[in-house]
């Protein structure tokens, strides 16, 4: 039991302790309701090396969103935060060790 609590402390540890970085936005992207790119930005080009990979990983990232209820999903090592309105959705990737609630309520909240 102790040796449990303790994996899973130091784990929390090790994601806490990760050094602040400006990178925590990996992409966004712009969808229009047949799935296909409007707007997308990558600002980690590592990700996705080529405009081939970023638009099958929107593809996948369409179809497992556009009939679900959430606002968050996990797909290949990235959280995605998204919201649909009419007929476009928006998408905000970041890094899965970020929290993606905190994430949720700074990207919800209206421009003044």
């Amino acid at each position: 039991m102790w040796e449990t609590e303790c994996c899973v402390y130091s784990t929390y540890l090790s994601l806490i302790s990760q050094p602040p970085s400006l990178y925590t936005v990996k992409a966004i992207a712009i969808l229009d309701n047949d799935g296909h790119r409007i707007l997308a930005n990558y600002y980690d080009r590592s990700l996705f090396p080529t405009i081939k990979e970023e638009k099958a990983f929107e593809k996948n990232l369409f179809q497992k969103t556009h009939k679900a209820n959430a606002d968050i999903i996990m797909l290949d090592g990235l959280t995605c935060l998204y919201r649909s309105n009419v007929d476009l959705f928006f998408y905000v990737m970041g890094d899965c060790h970020e929290n993606e609630v905190r994430r949720k309520r700074k990207y919800s909240q209206p421009l003044i």
